[in-house]
């Protein structure tokens, strides 16, 4: 497997603090053969100057595209169309890997796969283990992982499909993965948690989201999945508009006015009555179904929907944001 090339894509946007960090931990892997596509989105800050003398000491490795700022999506999206190797990895430009992270992907393809999927660890700047995500073999899994990082894809069938990031203000590798997964079988898990999601206190996601700034679009990417999609497992990716539902409204909502969550909450879950044959009923919410989720993901997202049952959901929330 070693003559079959990794293309590693980085979106790159005012990274100027920690996007050493990212392209040394690429370029210091076991796995050598590789091309690092550096997507500079209209950086404002250092980044730019960074990325071009990166690209001027090694050449062969790196390839760097500059564009307008236009988003992540797009970032991405131009990047995937780059890539030559036979395979292709997402990096985000405050992240890094583990040495030998590209080299366990690419020795795990023993079955030409069209996707290889493994888990990650949260951590902050100053080393501190927020927590670890390890996956194990089950039909939900890739469900559970839907950043466009900690995968290893083959490039021929991402642009055989004309899979895209969705232009949107969130959730724009949730578009992706879900048409990826659902176009195929050949899909592993690995035991692997080396890539190191970083926490940032001033990404978007920590900031603007964070205030449920971003329920119309969440609203509107789901719709466009719901749209778009022809799903092999209805019932798998109706869970996964719960879980996101779910997850969305815990993160988003501390310290936010009463009034504001509940809205917000009264219209995803209106959203999920519409589009879901029946929430309350999908068989991955059951507690004692070992399908693969999180324990502690399991739940939460069980005990949301008994609060709701019983109606106890808005008092939970006066509770939970303060």
């Amino acid at each position: 497997m070693q003559n079959r090339r990794v293309s590693i894509v980085v979106p790159v946007y005012n990274s100027q603090e920690h996007l050493n960090l990212c392209i040394d931990s690429l370029l210091n892997q076991t796995y050598k053969n590789i091309e690092i596509i550096l997507v500079n989105d209209g950086s404002t800050d250092n980044s730019i100057n960074i990325i071009n003398e990166y690209k001027k000491k090694y050449p062969d490795i790196i390839n760097v595209i500059n564009k307008e700022n236009t988003g992540v999506a797009d970032t991405r999206n131009i990047g995937m169309q780059s890539a030559t190797g036979y395979y292709t990895m997402f990096s985000d430009n405050d992240d890094y890997m583990e040495e030998n992270y590209i080299e366990s992907y690419v020795n795990a393809d023993d079955n030409d796969y069209d996707i290889i999927i493994g888990g990650y660890i949260r951590k902050t700047y100053e080393g501190k283990i927020l927590f670890k995500r390890k996956l194990i073999n089950k039909e939900i899994s890739p469900y559970v992982q839907l950043a466009s990082w900690g995968k290893l894809y083959k490039t021929s069938y991402m642009k055989e499909n004309g899979f895209k990031f969705l232009k949107t203000a969130i959730a724009d590798d949730f578009y992706f993965n879900i048409f990826a997964y659902n176009s195929t079988e050949k899909i592993k898990i690995i035991n692997n948690t080396g890539y190191y999601w970083m926490f940032n206190a001033n990404s978007l996601s920590n900031t603007d989201s964070k205030k449920l700034n971003r329920t119309d679009d969440l609203i509107k990417t789901l719709n466009t999945i719901k749209q778009d999609l022809n799903p092999k497992n209805k019932e798998l990716i109706e869970y996964f508009y719960i879980r996101t539902v779910i997850y969305y409204i815990l993160f988003s909502s501390k310290k936010v006015e009463y009034n504001l969550v509940i809205d917000a909450y009264e219209k995803l879950f209106n959203w999920l009555k519409q589009n879901t044959d029946n929430y309350y009923k999908n068989k991955y919410v059951k507690l004692f179904n070992f399908s693969g989720e999180q324990p502690s993901v399991k739940m939460i997202i069980w005990i949301f929907i008994l609060l709701q049952k019983i109606h106890l959901i808005k008092l939970f929330f006066k509770v939970y944001i303060k």
